[in-house]
């Protein structure tokens, strides 16, 4: 083969390489652009039948909206958080629940806050559980704030909302004062127990309650790679639930993805979610989860923990 065939393979193998890595860095660029600016904006609203052997006969139906982890204040403008606000009312609810971190690390973010969702409506009330965050910031603005506005919050509480359906508000598992004997006490044995807390992890300790938790807090992960459990990853490795339906116990669980974000301020197989409930009598169903992944072992945990410290020293001056 001669000289000057050669040379022209060679400059046609490097064109080549040119160009794949031009498409690979567009492919990047969108994605990135996609994961910043599209996807967090792009709420999805799931809806789930919920079946009660002992839902009340005489109640055909109720359905409840869940709303979470708005972090007002931090890349979630007031304007948005109204906007998300007005999916909830177009979905005509009976009762609306806000589980937690109404805002992100600023305690005058929520006035605006609960300004925006002032406009909600639900035919018996809305009621809220506060979560890591709002205890962040001392807890007392985000709960003068919503309470200005009309909400009441569940703390280790409860309330009776129709027919035989109580709804239980437990306090925050890691920063608050969880107390799930205190929040079930006077609920009656054959009611339908709906309960709402912002981390999911204080399930275990409820599961055996024959109840229905409606928790949030993981954001679902907020980016969600492709082929890798998203619990095997820095942010959620000491978490067993992510996002979707668990079971344990006699128990069920459903874990919203919530709408704001936290570092690093993307969404990527993630979109922000307002969850909608319709409880009914029936015969219980188990829903799939793909997302219902173990959490890694403690070796595998502390090299993640390493590379997500990382990730948050690269994304500080960005957040």
């Amino acid at each position: 083969m001669s000289r000057k065939r050669k040379n022209k393979q060679r400059v046609s193998c490097l064109s080549l390489i040119i160009v794949a890595g031009l498409c690979i860095a567009a492919l990047c660029c969108c994605i990135m652009y996609y994961a910043l600016q599209f996807e967090p904006h792009w709420i999805e609203v799931t809806k789930h039948d919920v079946k009660f052997e002992n839902f009340s006969e005489n109640l055909p139906q109720l359905t409840i909206v869940q709303m979470s982890d708005f972090h007002a204040g931090n890349k979630m403008s007031e304007s948005q958080i109204r906007q998300a606000a007005a999916i909830a009312n177009s979905l005509s609810p009976d009762v609306i629940v806000l589980t937690g971190d109404f805002v992100h690390n600023k305690p005058e973010a929520a006035e605006p806050c609960a300004r925006a969702l002032s406009g909600l409506k639900a035919k018996y009330g809305i009621f809220a559980v506060l979560g890591n965050h709002d205890y962040s910031v001392g807890s007392a603005p985000p709960t003068v704030a919503l309470k200005n506005q009309g909400f009441k919050i569940l703390k280790n509480n409860n309330i009776k909302i129709a027919g035989n359906v109580w709804l239980i508000g437990i306090d925050d598992f890691s920063s608050g004062w969880p107390d799930p004997a205190a929040a079930f006490s006077g609920v009656p044995s054959g009611a339908v127990r709906v309960v709402i807390s912002h981390n999911p992890k204080i399930f275990p300790k409820i599961k055996d309650n024959n109840c229905f938790l409606i928790a949030a807090h993981t954001h679902g992960g907020q980016v969600d790679v492709p082929f890798i459990p998203r619990n095997y990853l820095p942010g959620l490795l000491s978490y067993d639930y992510v996002r979707g339906w668990y079971y344990e116990g006699n128990s069920r669980m459903y874990v919203n993805r919530g709408i704001g974000m936290v570092m690093p301020p993307m969404r990527f197989r993630c979109r922000p979610e307002i969850a909608l409930f319709t409880l009914s009598r029936g015969t219980p169903e188990k829903y799939a989860n793909p997302y219902a992944h173990k959490r890694p072992g403690p070796e595998a945990r502390r090299h993640f923990a390493i590379i997500y410290m990382a990730m948050r020293a690269w994304f500080k001056d960005k957040w």
